[in-house]
């Protein structure tokens, strides 16, 4: 049984390698991609998306916290620029209803395993909950470092009201658990399934990313 099985994934194994393979030839036949024009088209639909998810998680208007990631210091250049580009189009499309009234940093890392953003030690559950009993009349939370890290179960989330969260993942790990606990309300986070071939010319931002919410949350853990 073990075999077949196997056998089996090393069918699909051979058959994504070809399938890549015939998406880069399809790309080499019909000219070049400018990678960072799609590179700077996937961080301005991604502030968009943002300011679309924060919309509608509180309906449109509000006074929001917004909390940003602090990566000076660490020889990130690129990511800082993608970074600067993202919250430019988070402000540029945010619904005149909107009012950014708070501001915060988090401080970032590296994740050991990949080598992708994560939010740092400084952005803890307790941080975030810290965080919102000193701002109590905004009506919104727009995080671009990531999900609040530590334990959902273990947190006092109960002695805290918490409006709605909208994140901005690097690896989303610990969305699905926050999301059951009603903090996280929806968030970008990395696509973790296959990209149709026929998208490797379109939008990046459909490749690298995907919205979830608690109603998809678990078709994004259980691809």
């Amino acid at each position: 049984m073990l075999r077949g099985s196997r056998k089996q994934q090393a069918v699909i194994a051979i058959l994504a390698l070809l399938g890549i393979a015939w998406g880069v030839v399809t790309i080499l036949r019909h000219g070049r991609i400018d990678p960072e024009k799609k590179a700077a088209a996937m961080h301005q639909r991604s502030g968009a998306v943002m300011a679309e998810l924060i919309a509608q998680a509180v309906g449109g208007s509000g006074r929001i916290l917004l909390i940003t990631p602090d990566m000076t210091g660490m020889g990130l250049a690129d990511k800082q620029r993608w970074m600067s580009s993202l919250l430019e189009a988070f402000q540029r499309s945010l619904a005149p209803g909107l009012v950014v009234a708070e501001r915060e940093t988090a401080v970032l890392r590296p994740a050991r395993s990949t080598g992708r953003m994560a939010a740092g030690a400084t952005f803890t559950l307790e941080t975030y909950l810290e965080l919102l009993k000193r701002h109590p009349g905004v009506q919104g939370v727009v995080s671009f470092a990531g999900e609040p890290i530590g334990n959902a179960d273990a947190a006092p989330l109960e002695e805290t009201p918490h409006p709605p969260l909208v994140c901005f993942c690097f690896l989303g790990d610990q969305v699905p658990a926050l999301m059951k606990k009603g903090v996280v309300t929806a968030a970008i986070v990395p696509r973790n399934t296959p990209t149709p071939f026929r998208q490797v010319r379109g939008d990046w931002f459909d490749i690298m990313y995907q919205v979830v919410t608690p109603k998809n949350i678990d078709a994004w853990v259980k691809p």
